[in-house]
């Protein structure tokens, strides 16, 4: 039997049993009648109270058979009902434990995804040092394809086209990496290198200064800035983000080599020596180092 048929069952039942109760309750208003109190109709209430008493017992004995008719509904109404009741109980316990195992598979299911997509990308920085290109930008590619917003694989490919000389393909995918990620300085500067490949200077300086004003404590950027002001010949300005990049990293070759080459155009003996001292100190193996004394004893 289905639930609606059963509240139906309910409905008819209760509608009956109600008519029934309210048919015998206006039967016992006719006893509270004082016969006494009406003497011209004494015989006449008397007479009316024995039928109304022979009626009475009538509908009792009638609504005890109902009763006796009924009891048996009803008691299997009460086990269908409470059958019911516990069959909705397990059904809900087996959703839950079916909802509970869902979640537990999509969960397994992202850890697998991601497990996966860390070993591609671990795989196509392999194969980019090693300048397989093609095999490097296809699992580049997979990884995006698994997760669209991987922000590895995408500096991976911008790096890729970077090396590859694929200038336009490199600005786009930094561009977009710009509104993906929040290291906005960090993707200014590999805009800035785009642009100076292609010997756009002056949009290079832009990205380079956004990239240095994002983050003046990164040496890297202060000294891309001033590898674009040795290009355009502005060396006071290069020796100036050369001196910051050095507060940075006192000790590094690259720096102190380009600001001794800077010395050595602008035919500064003093300062070049001094910077041929502290290059010699950092790195004594700089195959270099007789090279540039030679250079800066012909000032």
């Amino acid at each position: 039997m289905r639930w609606y048929e059963i509240i139906l069952l309910l409905l008819t039942l209760g509608s009956f049993l109600y008519l029934v109760y309210k048919f015998i309750k206006k039967f016992p208003q006719t006893a509270r009648v004082d016969v006494n109190s009406l003497p011209e109709t004494k015989l006449q209430a008397l007479k009316k109270n024995m039928l109304d008493k022979r009626l009475r017992r009538k509908l009792g004995a009638k609504g005890e058979i109902v009763w006796k008719k009924l009891k048996p509904v009803l008691i299997l109404l009460k086990k269908i009902i409470i059958s019911l009741y516990h069959d909705l109980l397990e059904k809900e316990k087996q959703l839950r434990a079916k909802r509970m195992q869902s979640r537990t598979a999509t969960a397994v299911g992202m850890d697998s995804l991601q497990q996966r997509v860390g070993e591609l990308v671990k795989q196509a920085k392999s194969l980019f040092k090693k300048d397989d290109f093609i095999e490097a930008e296809k699992i580049f590619l997979e990884v995006i394809s698994l997760d669209p917003k991987n922000i590895e694989a995408f500096e991976g490919l911008g790096d890729l086209y970077l090396k590859q000389k694929k200038y336009n393909e490199a600005k786009e995918t930094y561009n977009y990496l710009l509104k993906l990620s929040h290291t906005e300085a960090h993707y200014h500067d590999k805009l800035g290198k785009v642009a100076k490949e292609q010997g756009r200077l002056q949009e290079a300086e832009m990205e380079f200064f956004q990239s240095v004003g994002l983050n003046s404590q990164n040496a890297n950027y202060l000294f891309d800035l001033a590898e674009v002001y040795i290009l355009e010949e502005e060396y006071e300005k290069a020796v100036e983000f050369i001196n910051k990049a050095l507060d940075l990293e006192p000790n590094n070759p690259k720096y102190l080599d380009s600001l001794l080459e800077i010395s050595i155009i602008r035919k500064d003996k003093v300062k070049a020596g001094e910077v041929l001292f502290k290059l010699e100190q950092v790195n004594p193996e700089n195959n270099k180092i007789s090279e540039l004394r030679q250079r800066i004893e012909q000032l």
